[in-house]
């Protein structure tokens, strides 16, 4: 604790990255040393970036309305070979806004840190339900546990920006003391059930410097952060019109939230939440996937972000990109397509699901931007064609067998359960594949017999149990010879399937 006041994230060690936790301070003034992607759960590598990107638009000057397109990107290439942000800068800026970063217990007339003081008449829930793989039960609170090393102040900052981005929305009768919203609504948080895109430098700098984008040419401005702003009374009925684009980044309490902290040696937490703003009010945001109507992408559950290359080749009826993010764009434009070249990228999609753990797939693409030259883009749409051909008869030849041995569920869910451990084998196996053919490393001749690999890997995976059993082993036998055997030209790719 940075003192009897509570727990300060600009003071106190609470970001984990590179096998070890600090606090906002260092990780700015030691970003060139530290590595570009925070540990921990994906999700709160996202939050964590934007909130991050914030500052370090403040403190970089990247933030100055008056640059064009050209400038901005001759600044950020200049920020980015100086490989590090001003101390100076950092520490003057952290400084002036030491007071808005308190966790807990902060100075008279300021609220805690990205919560809603006015939460304070709703029912809590126990902390330890937020967190995902922790002992929930009877748990009456956030304490010590003995699978988390870190202290539970650090802890509870985390779940704090993971649970305002990404909890999950609910009905009034759930909720028995709403106090904003419509009609009791409580909205999920913005984040919840979407793709974000991040580029990823060598060091945290770099990562930083790459996430920071020029203003759309559409009268947005730059806005302040809720930390810079005086409190509003109500946090949620506060959020009017289109936001700037740094206080839609840093979050406009989008999900309000109270915690409450116990008394003794070992803090504790439970949580308030509150109703969250509509997103009707919220801003694009720079680096989340959205369709050709800027409506957030719907990860599908297991599916990793590479697989989306065909929507990011794309285009719909009226020419518009079918799927893309305005980060991507602003790397693929002319100022600063060279800026982005030795950046990798992970997507973070958030598996959306009905039970009470967060769960993320973080996908890394290392040459993403690759996929966009000509050539590339006819590789993988060619390999994309094989393999989901390659999946199809997996799957075909799987059904089969549990139709012959009478063992196929009759409901679709059912069904995609069945295949679902084959299908998440063979994609994970073709991963590398892709990468390999898009750079021009695997001529296609050779990634025809691996998806076909790929594949009998996959059916093993369903039919593992179905060997054993006397019923069904000279099925799966037959079907497997089957598939060994199925060979198909690469000048084939994009005809139809044979038989």
């Amino acid at each position: 604790m940075s003192d009897t006041c509570g727990f300060n994230l600009v003071d106190d060690a609470w970001i984990p990255i590179g096998g070890s936790e600090v606090s906002l301070s260092d990780a700015f003034t030691e970003a060139h040393e530290l590595p570009g992607w925070p540990d921990g759960e994906p999700g709160f590598a996202a939050v964590l970036l934007r909130l991050m990107a914030v500052i370090a638009y403040r403190v970089t000057g990247l933030d100055d309305e008056t640059l064009d397109r050209v400038q901005f990107a001759e600044r950020q290439k200049q920020l980015l070979d100086e490989g590090r942000m001003s101390p100076d800068r950092v520490r003057s800026y952290l400084t002036q806004h030491h007071d808005r970063f308190w966790l807990l217990n902060p100075p008279a007339g300021l609220p805690p840190f990205a919560q809603d003081p006015s939460l304070a008449a709703v029912d809590p829930h126990p902390f330890s339900k937020a967190v995902p793989s922790w002992a929930s039960g009877n748990n009456p609170a956030l304490g010590p546990h003995a699978d988390c090393d870190a202290s539970p102040a650090a802890v509870a900052a985390r779940q704090l920006l993971i649970q305002r981005s990404y909890a999950a929305g609910g009905l009034p009768h759930k909720h028995p003391h709403p106090l904003h919203g419509k009609d009791g609504q409580f909205v999920a948080g913005p984040l919840r059930n979407t793709m974000s895109l991040h580029p990823v430098g060598r060091t945290l700098a770099t990562t930083l410097a790459g996430h920071l984008v020029p203003l759309r040419s559409d009268g947005t401005r730059f806005g302040k952060p809720f930390w810079e702003t005086p409190p509003p009374a109500n946090p949620v009925a506060a959020h009017t019109g289109v936001p700037g684009l740094l206080d839609q980044i840093a979050g406009r309490h989008d999900k309000t939230m109270l915690l409450e902290s116990g008394t003794g040696n070992a803090p504790r937490f439970v949580i308030r939440v509150g109703p969250g703003v509509a997103r009707d009010v919220l801003h694009r945001d720079p680096y989340l996937l959205v369709d050709s109507e800027f409506a957030p992408r719907k990860p599908r559950t297991g599916r990793a972000f590479w697989r989306e290359a065909e929507s990011l080749l794309a285009q719909d009826d009226q020419g518009k990109q079918e799927l893309s993010a305005y980060i991507l764009d602003w790397a693929r434009e002319g100022p600063a397509a060279a800026i982005y070249d030795p950046f990798s990228w992970t997507a973070v999609s958030h598996n959306c699901n009905k039970d009470k753990n967060l769960a993320w797939v973080a996908s890394t693409s290392p040459d993403l931007l690759n996929l966009f030259e000509p050539v590339a883009a006819l590789r993988v749409r060619g390999f994309l064609t094989l393999a989901s051909e390659a999946e199809g008869k997996m799957i075909k030849q799987i059904a089969k067998v549990r139709h012959a041995a009478d063992l196929m569920p009759s409901k679709a869910k059912s069904k995609q359960a069945v295949c679902a451990p084959a299908r998440a084998e063979f994609w994970r196996r073709a991963e590398r594949d892709f990468w390999d053919t898009a750079a021009d490393r695997l001529p296609v001749e050779v990634y025809t017999d691996r998806l076909r690999s790929h594949a009998l890997a996959g059916y093993d995976t369903a039919t593992a149990t179905l060997l054993h059993d006397r019923r069904t082993h000279r099925f799966v036998v037959e079907s497997r010879r089957w598939m060994a055997t199925w060979r198909r030209r690469a000048s084939d790719a994009t005809d139809a399937p044979e038989e």
